[in-house]
């Protein structure tokens, strides 16, 4: 019975732990979206950087963030 409780208090504390996190990405996303509406065009997405990387697109930054997430999982 005592094993049983701290198991679904663990899995509590999981839950609100993972609910908490998730919010946190959305409210980021969404702040980012919303403030940056103006700067964020397909261009930016998907240019390479250009004048000592001040100015162009953030492509080789999502693109690297992309295999790094596949190497880790």
């Amino acid at each position: 019975m005592k094993n049983k409780m701290i198991g679904y208090i663990i899995y509590g504390v999981t839950a609100l732990c993972t609910a908490f996190i998730i919010f946190v990405i959305v409210y980021l996303l969404v702040t980012i979206f919303i403030n940056g509406k103006g700067n964020l065009t397909w261009q930016f997405l998907t240019e390479s950087p250009s004048e000592g990387m001040t100015a162009g697109g953030i492509f080789p930054a999502i693109v690297g963030t992309f295999f790094l997430v596949i190497v880790m999982t």
